[in-house]
């Protein structure tokens, strides 16, 4: 009974730390980082609504900056509840790209108009997130939940707002909504796992890891359901070009900067949830670009990341227990093989819906991104470096 009564105790005094932690980074204990089901906007922003509902047609017609020109400058002063700064900031964000990007990359505008660029900033400052679209601004504030009498699922989601291109593209965004549901499970062992290290429970902690690689293959399976639904010609030629940011050419904010001001676009590498999981098992890959990303991720998810570096010695915590315990190592390196698994399948990924398309059709328009990433990388380069430094930290 005294051993029941210890373990009750252990068992929530785990669970308190999982929750304080999460409580203090703007997790949520049911979507991660997700923000399901934003709350709407007062009423002055309608109009702007209006035009992104409609904005794959404008786009197509090449009527939107014209209408975004006759715009006024909605202040946006007065929103100061987070959830509402986040889909006001996910509305401009993804207007502001389909303004900049409307007419393709050899007719951008050198000047983002004040109608979009002086609201855009104060948001951008206040949720702490970059005036561009960004992996927050298109999955993590932009997911409904169709019937809430059934789980938060792909099938039983859709999108706040669509970007221009096919209708079918919407996908692209619902699988990668649904990868972030799956990084729920992720933290929560993660974190228990780190609890345990702490604790010096070796026990705890393999069986943690065990369950851990276990979650990071379930995050890769969700990552694969991107070939259920989304065509490459369709995300690379409609979708893609829109997803790119202003990383060579800069783009001056009318009553902000007289200066251009670079930003790179939406990047898988902005998922927060991914990088935590190589900053848990210490790989270390050294990246200027990865930590860039870190800017285009909500400040205070940032942090985490910044916290998670301060109190985890995983990797230091399992060659220490070593030599006695085989099963720990197993369990971490089958962690690490997870991992590099993840970013195996994320090559070919890539190589479905960039490179093939690529080799098949120019897109005329759009020839910035030919050999990048939308966040401005290398593509298969980059990530298979990625991918085999991972393997590198097996024990």
């Amino acid at each position: 009974m005294e051993v029941s009564r210890v373990d009750t105790c252990l068992a929530d005094s785990r669970q308190q730390y999982i929750q304080d932690i999460f409580d203090d980074f703007r997790i949520s204990s049911t979507h991660a980082f997700l923000l399901v089901d934003v709350p709407e906007l007062p009423s002055r922003f309608d109009d702007l609504a209006d035009i992104l509902r409609n904005i794959a047609q404008l786009v197509r017609q090449k009527k939107l900056r014209c209408l975004i020109n006759e715009l006024p400058v909605i202040d946006t002063g007065d929103l100061v509840e987070y959830e509402i700064l986040r889909h006001a900031h996910m509305l401009y964000s993804i207007v502001t790209n389909s303004y900049v990007w409307q007419d393709g990359e050899f007719q951008a505008p050198k000047v983002l108009p004040k109608q979009l660029a002086m609201p855009l900033t104060d948001l951008s400052r206040k949720v702490e997130l970059p005036p561009v679209v960004c992996h927050a601004s298109l999955v993590l504030a932009n997911i409904i939940h169709i019937d809430q009498s059934k789980p938060l699922e792909l099938g039983n989601m859709s999108l706040k707002y669509s970007l221009p291109g096919d209708k079918s593209c919407d996908w692209f965004f619902l699988a990668t909504g649904n990868v972030e549901l799956k990084i729920l499970p992720v933290l929560k062992t993660l974190l228990e796992c780190q609890w345990s290290v702490e604790q010096k429970h070796v026990n705890e902690v393999t069986s943690c890891l065990c369950e851990l690689a276990n979650h990071i293959d379930d995050l890769t399976a969700a990552f694969m359901r991107m070939h259920e639904g989304l065509d490459p010609d369709k995300f690379y030629h409609e979708l893609r070009p829109y997803l790119g940011g202003w990383d060579k050419i800069g783009m001056i904010y009318e009553g902000v900067s007289d200066r251009p001001i670079k930003m790179t676009g939406g990047s898988a590498a902005q998922c927060t949830g991914i990088q935590a999981i190589d900053i848990f098992l210490q790989v270390q890959h050294n990246s200027k670009f990865l930590l860039n990303m870190r800017n285009y991720m909500p400040g205070v998810h940032k942090r985490f990341l910044l916290h998670l570096e301060n109190i985890c010695r995983t990797r230091d915590f399992v060659e220490h227990n070593s030599r006695d315990n085989e099963d720990l190592v197993m369990a971490y390196n089958k962690c690490v093989e997870a991992v590099a698994n993840l970013r195996t399948n994320h090559i070919q990924i890539v190589a479905k819906y960039i490179l093939i398309p690529k080799s098949q059709k120019q897109n005329g328009d759009f020839r910035r991104l030919d050999n990048v990433g939308t966040g401005g990388q290398d593509l298969i380069p980059f990530l298979k470096k990625l991918r085999n430094l991972t393997r590198s930290f097996l024990l």
